[in-house]
C-alpha cells in the first residue's frame, strides 16, 4: 500500500502536478514527498522500497583476533575467590 502511494506521488509529479497539491491530497508531509522524489531521481530500480535502518557495520564490535585474545587471556588466568564472609568484612574487594 505505502509503496504504491510513493509511486503514485512521483507519477503525479512527473505529469506536472505541484508537490504541495500531491502531498496535501495524499495526507503526507512535504519531507515525505521530497524524500521519495529524491529516491526516484537516484535511479535505483527499487527506489520506492524501504531501506533498513539497522547500522551497516558495528563499530563497537570487536574483531575475531581480539575476541580470541580475550578468551585465551581469561582461560590462562588463575582466579582466586574469597570466602563470602571475608568479602562482607572487606567491602572494597
Amino acid at each position: 500500500m505505502e509503496q504504491e502511494l510513493r509511486k503514485t506521488a512521483v507519477n503525479r509529479y512527473l505529469k506536472g502536478e505541484t508537490p504541495k497539491s500531491i502531498y496535501t491530497d495524499l495526507k503526507r508531509s512535504k519531507n515525505w514527498f521530497f524524500k521519495w522524489l529524491k529516491r526516484y531521481k537516484s535511479g535505483e530500480p527499487e527506489w520506492y522500497k524501504d531501506k533498513s535502518k539497522a547500522p551497516i557495520n558495528r563499530p563497537a564490535a570487536i574483531g575475531n583476533v581480539e575476541r580470541q585474545r580475550i578468551i585465551s587471556t581469561g582461560s590462562s588466568m588463575s582466579w582466586t575467590f574469597l570466602p563470602l564472609e571475608l568479602g562482607h568484612r572487606c567491602p572494597g574487594l
